[in-house]
C-alpha cells in the first residue's frame, strides 16, 4: 500500500497525476493484479492506494524500477516532493491467503499495527458483520520488517464495523487506523472541503 497527504494547495493536481500518470504506470506494471485508490472520510492519512502483487519481485522487476525512484518522470518528482507522510507498506497476506481486493470493495476499513498480534478473532468477528465483504490480514513484507495490516471491505461505508465497536482497538501496537472510500474522480468529501475553505 502507499499513503501520503498532498499539500492542500496542490491537492487537484496530485489527483491529476495520481489518475493520469502514475495509477496508469502501475497498473501496466506485470505482475501488478490491482491497483485501487481511497480517500480517507475518517482518520490519516488522506490517501491511500491499495496493490495486490504476484509476488515481492514484482517491486524489483524493470518494469517497475523503469517507473519509479531514478525513473520517476519530473511530473512524478514535483509532487511527491510537496506531500507529506508518503510511505510504500509491504505485507504478505495471511488470510485468507490469496485473494485480491474485491471488485465490489467501495469502502475499507484499514488498521496498521507495530509487531505481529493475532489478528485472527478480529477477523472471525468482523467477517461476521453484515455488509462486510471480506477481511483480509497480513504480517510483515519483505520491506516491513516488523508489522501487521487488517483489511476490512464493504460496499460502503454505512456498511463497515465502527472501530471503536471492534475488537480491533484492544490489539496491541496499534499504528494508525482510518475509513476510506473508494477515489473517484469526484471526490465524496469535496463539497465538505469548499465549505471549510469559504465558510
Amino acid at each position: 500500500m502507499a499513503i501520503m497527504e498532498p499539500a492542500s494547495a496542490i491537492e487537484e493536481e496530485f489527483n491529476d497525476w495520481y489518475d493520469l500518470e502514475h495509477l496508469p504506470q502501475m497498473q501496466a506494471v506485470p505482475g501488478i493484479d490491482t491497483a485501487v485508490r481511497f480517500v480517507a472520510v475518517e482518520g490519516w492519512p488522506r490517501y491511500l492506494a491499495v496493490y495486490d502483487l504476484k509476488e515481492f519481485a514484482v517491486l524489483r522487476s524493470a518494469a517497475y524500477r523503469a517507473m519509479t525512484g531514478s525513473g520517476f518522470t519530473p511530473w512524478s518528482r514535483r509532487i511527491l516532493s510537496r506531500v507529506k507522510g508518503w510511505q510504500r507498506l509491504t505485507f504478505t497476506q495471511e488470510s485468507p491467503g490469496d485473494a485480491s481486493i474485491d471488485d465490489e470493495c467501495g469502502a475499507l476499513l484499514i488498521s496498521v499495527f507495530k509487531g505481529r498480534p493475532d489478528l485472527g478473532p478480529a477477523a472471525r468477528s468482523l467477517s461476521a458483520e453484515p455488509g462486510v465483504i471480506q477481511v483480509r490480514w497480513f504480517g510483515p513484507g519483505e520491506e516491513t520488517n516488523d508489522g501487521a495490516a487488517f483489511l476490512v471491505e464493504a460496499g460502503g461505508a454505512g456498511a463497515l464495523p465502527r472501530l471503536s465497536g471492534s475488537n480491533l482497538t484492544s490489539v496491541p501496537g496499534l499504528v494508525f487506523s482510518a475509513t476510506y472510500v473508494r477515489y473517484s474522480r469526484t471526490d465524496p468529501v469535496a463539497k465538505f472541503h469548499a465549505l471549510e475553505k469559504h465558510g
